[in-house]
């Protein structure tokens, strides 16, 4: 009954994140094989990895919440710290999951982000959540890969396929507003 709960709030963040107003293009996501993602994952392995993965996605949206200076990327921020959240509680069965450790890779792009403003905030905020959008994608279709019907974790990474395209879809609309 927990997951149904979380399952549906996932749903409202979905519905709400689909009525921002950018235009909606078809997005082509890079193949799973090029990203050095494993062509299948198990439960386990697609847990941790889509946690690591949207903690840093949450981690510099937080940042973006403060620091965007256009209103549709903090717009954005917004939706993906609260998306980020509800996953996370959703995998790991908990009211507040702590933040995980950065790796040096991404404690570096953070340190990098937060050192910029304005629009080169915005452009470096914008193309950090491609990049971890088309991850996270990568990540959702290695588990769908090697799914199982009974796989408690399928539900989840089918309907967080659907979001992450979306986004990607929002991302690229931001990419080119913040650019104009």
């Amino acid at each position: 009954m927990h997951r149904r709960n979380a399952l549906m709030t996932f749903s409202g963040i979905l519905a709400t994140s689909a009525f921002m107003a950018v235009p909606r293009r078809a997005v082509l996501a890079q193949s799973v094989a090029d990203s050095g993602t494993p062509t299948r994952l198990t439960a386990s392995g697609y847990q941790e990895q889509t946690l690591k993965a949207g903690n840093f996605s949450k981690r510099i949206s937080q940042i973006a919440v403060a620091n965007a200076a256009h209103p549709k990327v903090r717009q954005f921020a917004q939706f993906e710290v609260a998306e980020q959240t509800t996953v996370a509680q959703v995998l790991t069965g908990e009211a507040n999951p702590p933040p995980l450790a950065l790796d040096p890779h991404e404690a570096e792009l953070m340190g990098q982000l937060e050192a910029q403003s304005g629009k080169d905030f915005d452009a470096q905020y914008i193309h950090s959540q491609i990049i971890g959008h088309q991850q996270l994608l990568n990540i959702q279709q290695a588990f769908l890969n090697g799914a199982v019907s009974t796989q408690e974790y399928e539900p989840i990474a089918v309907m967080a396929r659907m979001v992450i395209q979306m986004h990607l879809t929002m991302l690229q609309d931001l990419q080119n507003a913040v650019a104009a």
